[in-house]
């Protein structure tokens, strides 16, 4: 990226557009068109606006990554990272947000990650980073649990709607291990 000390390219879709980073005097999620052109993804309104990474993109153009708080809160870690998703319109969301329905495995339509239990108690997990997005719109990140001060895994799984429910914005089902 022009006038960056570095940038950094992590992951390209079926229509040649990158997604990444780049560092100036701060360090923001990047999106590359296929021509080169690189556009700043932002950050959430209530993080640090100098810290954004892009970690993965789908072919419909969805990107998934992290925005990272300057404050500690609580019991949350120190560096208050959230995992996000930007829309092909641009919205930046808090992932934390989205995840607002949260069923044991039996219940969600994908299965646990490789060594995870599922548990529908996810009140003290911060979605921390989202690191993969494919075409069912499935997100698989890392979460933080303050109850065990350890990380692990989640994948979120769009709700689909039924054709005659009125609009509303999308949600997800959690699965992981707690």
């Amino acid at each position: 990226v022009l006038g960056s000390q570095a940038s950094s390219a992590s992951r390209v879709n079926a229509l040649n557009q990158a997604v990444g980073f780049a560092w100036t005097a701060k360090t923001r999620a990047m999106l590359w068109d296929a021509n080169g052109t690189a556009k700043d993804l932002g950050a959430l309104d209530n993080a640090d606006p100098t810290h954004s990474f892009a970690y993965d993109i789908s072919d419909s153009g969805r990107v998934v990554g992290k925005s990272r708080a300057m404050a500690c809160v609580g019991g949350w870690p120190s560096f208050g990272e959230y995992a996000v998703v930007w829309e092909p319109s641009g919205t930046i969301q808090d992932l934390n947000n989205l995840a607002c329905t949260r069923l044991k495995g039996s219940a969600a339509s994908v299965a646990p990650l490789k060594g995870s239990s599922c548990n529908a108690d996810w009140s003290n997990v911060q979605l921390m980073s989202a690191d993969a997005v494919n075409e069912k719109g499935q997100i698989a990140g890392t979460a933080w649990n303050c109850t065990t001060q350890q990380y692990q895994p989640f994948i979120l799984t769009p709700i689909r709607r039924s054709a005659g429910a009125r609009r509303a914005p999308p949600r997800h089902s959690l699965v992981g291990s707690k």
